[in-house]
């Protein structure tokens, strides 16, 4: 990989988007991207190889597997194996280097330092085998102090990597450049979110639309890093997905190229 390609999360395109993934993907494509990020739920369906082929007729990457959190129950398919098992053959077979996971809300420390131990495992697993782990924050880990964005940074293994949020980051308090500055040697990719007001009331809108600071996220990539997938994410959208998905890849090209 060289500079910094386009993703798109394919989440705007809601839950039953494995239905039509050959129409999707090449709109994806055709709207301007390089590769998808896709949630491991919507794939659970096909094989490896079965979802690499309907990419490479499209033309696009995987970018990355967007997986749950429960890495090492036994995978009910496969006795012997874990789901982080599942997951990270999947990943490799289907030609990817990244999983991205989610993280615990919760205010109990005890249990937020196991899970915590959870990730450091499942990352240096992740690691052993090629694949790079990334943790992708909301708003809840900038509460209460920011305890547990800060004991993320500061009490997990370093082979665990972090797919900051831009829209969530925002939304969470904090400064963006501070927040990457903090976390600078362990960025593996970015999600680029934005957020505004609607009747009141916080929504993803297309990007450029709100007020994350997304110009500033871009700047700090291409000053830090020499490459990075820079991955367009809008939740829901006003619009059809198609349209919102072309006008956010649109945007992602003024901030890159």
């Amino acid at each position: 990989m060289k500079g910094f390609p386009i993703g798109c999360q394919t989440i705007t395109y809601g839950e039953t988007q494995k239905e039509h993934f050959p129409q999707i993907f090449d709109e994806i494509k055709t709207a301007g991207y390089s590769g998808v990020e896709l949630g491991i739920r919507h794939v659970s369906d096909l094989t490896p190889d079965a979802l690499a082929q309907i990419l490479d007729e499209a033309g696009l990457a995987l970018v990355a597997l967007h997986v749950g959190g429960d890495f090492f129950s036994e995978d009910k398919s496969h006795p012997g194996k874990t789901v982080l098992d599942k997951n990270l053959d999947f990943t490799k077979m289907a030609d990817a280097e990244i999983m991205i996971s989610s993280g615990m809300n919760t205010k109990d420390k005890t249990q937020f330092a196991t899970y915590m131990d959870t990730l450091s495992r499942a990352a240096e697993a992740c690691k052993a085998q090629g694949i790079h782990l990334l943790y992708h924050n909301h708003s809840f880990e900038f509460a209460d102090d920011a305890w547990m964005i800060n004991a993320l940074i500061n009490d997990t293994s370093k082979s665990l990597g972090f797919c900051p949020d831009i829209g969530w980051v925002m939304r969470g308090g904090w400064d963006i450049v501070a927040f990457l500055d903090k976390i600078k040697g362990r960025v593996g990719g970015m999600h680029f979110k934005d957020f505004g007001q609607v009747n009141g009331k916080w929504q993803t809108v297309m990007l450029g639309e709100g007020t994350a600071p997304l110009k500033a996220a871009a700047q700090w990539i291409k000053k830090n890093t020499t490459s990075m997938w820079a991955i367009a994410e809008q939740d829901r959208a006003s619009v059809p997905p198609a349209k919102a998905v072309a006008q956010n890849a649109f945007y992602m090209r003024s901030l890159f190229e």
